[in-house]
């Protein structure tokens, strides 16, 4: 079973294009999202979206990495034996044929699905993105199709999706995304990586998760 020693956490810094992202690791869990949310920020850290989750996943098991073999294998076994939460929130409203996608670093950047105003919040907010259910397909994907899916950079960007693809090609693994379809009430789920999720060890992007235990996330420091 995957664990990580609370006492040993050391950071590891990934590169994206905008600048440099610290994080600590060993992640935080096994937990729920709600309880793994609330360790990190008690830690004085800052919760990962999925963009920073891909990001450093990609700097950990990319080739000549900086990051010791060990570390890439427990990224690995955690991967493939449960699932890595990221705080980007996944919220689909009735009426309305497309997914609005909310990074939520801290709890109070959640948003309340059963606040009476939502679909005006959500339209309002500038931080928050959507994507048209009608601009992409859920189920396997080919490396081409992963890195141009319109929900992933919705849910994490360009260069993070095309980051996404090297990693299924590193792991060799086929890819699978699942997140909501069409909603009759206002809902949201949260966004999660795995290669588990009964799809035959296929890496998995969801924006479909509930709120289980058995997960694993990431604290950010600051920026450097």
């Amino acid at each position: 079973m995957v664990n990580s020693n609370l006492n040993e956490r050391v950071e590891l810094e990934a590169r994206p294009i905008d600048g440099t992202l610290t994080f600590k690791y060993p992640p935080f869990g096994p937990g729920t999202y709600h309880s793994i949310g609330n360790e990190i920020e008690q830690s004085g850290l800052r919760r990962v979206t999925m963009a920073e989750t891909i990001s450093i996943g990609y700097d950990i098991l990319k080739q000549n990495s900086r990051h010791s073999e060990e570390i890439k294998e427990r990224f690995i076994e955690i991967l493939k034996e449960s699932r890595f939460y990221a705080f980007t929130e996944v919220i689909g409203i009735p009426e309305i044929d497309g997914l609005y996608l909310n990074d939520a670093h801290t709890k109070a950047d959640e948003i309340d699905i059963n606040n009476p105003d939502l679909e005006k919040i959500l339209r309002e907010n500038q931080k928050v993105r959507f994507v048209s259910l009608n601009d992409f397909k859920q189920g396997e994907q080919t490396l081409v199709e992963l890195a141009r899916h319109k929900f992933v950079i919705a849910q994490a960007g360009e260069e993070e999706a095309e980051k996404l693809a090297e990693i299924a090609s590193i792991l060799k693994k086929a890819s699978y995304v699942i997140t909501l379809a069409k909603v009759y009430r206002p809902t949201k789920t949260v966004s999660a990586l795995d290669s588990y999720c009964g799809f035959d060890g296929r890496l998995c992007v969801s924006g479909y998760r509930n709120y289980g235990r058995g997960g694993f996330a990431l604290g950010r420091g600051l920026e450097k």
